[in-house]
């Protein structure tokens, strides 16, 4: 295992790691100075009652050893466990720009441009969809910028225009849940 394999598995489960291991430090601590006393009141006691412990052996150091081979284990499982989990849906969506045409005045075609975004093939990503962002740029005899915040199926936006006879660019860029996704369409005005 090289270093930055260990530095980032740690970081990811430090919380954990660090609260067993000073949890198990602080516990052995007091397990050794209570084994300490302990063994200091026993030895006064075995020199007028006998033996203590197993068959004669005193206990102390098996407990000592099996603790710290547990805190060695809970380190090693604690960092070889570490699950690095990025969750991220990625969501198919598709605009579609929609241009009607409402009439003809003296200084150009009055139009009515809108978009419809599908998630997933629902359109507006369903009754309870995310907010869509859109900005619109058209480039063409008539060049204009548009911008439509907090778009949703029963706030669908669009926007009238008129524009001089021509041909058209005209390019929509939405934004939903930190997602960039756009669509140019060409029209003939």
């Amino acid at each position: 295992m090289d270093i930055s394999t260990f530095v980032s598995q740690f970081t990811v489960g430090n919380a954990f790691l660090i609260f067993a291991v000073g949890a198990l430090t602080v516990f052995s601590l007091f397990l050794i100075l209570t084994v300490t006393r302990q063994q200091r009141q026993l030895s006064q006691i075995q020199t007028t009652r006998g033996r203590y412990g197993f068959l004669g052996k005193p206990l102390y150091a098996a407990v000592v050893f099996a603790l710290f081979v547990g805190g060695f284990g809970l380190t090693y499982f604690a960092s070889q466990n570490v699950q690095n989990v990025a969750v991220k849906a990625d969501s198919e969506v598709e605009i579609t720009i929609q241009v009607k045409i409402l009439g003809t005045t003296a200084e150009g075609t009055q139009v009515q441009i809108s978009m419809v975004p599908k998630v997933d093939g629902v359109e507006w990503a369903g009754d309870r969809g995310p907010e869509f962002d859109a900005f619109w740029t058209a480039t063409g005899p008539t060049e204009f910028s548009q911008i439509e915040l907090g778009l949703t199926k029963s706030n669908s936006g669009g926007f009238i225009k008129v524009l001089r006879p021509g041909s058209y660019n005209i390019t929509v860029d939405i934004i939903v849940n930190g997602n960039r996704f756009n669509k140019t369409a060409t029209i003939i005005i």
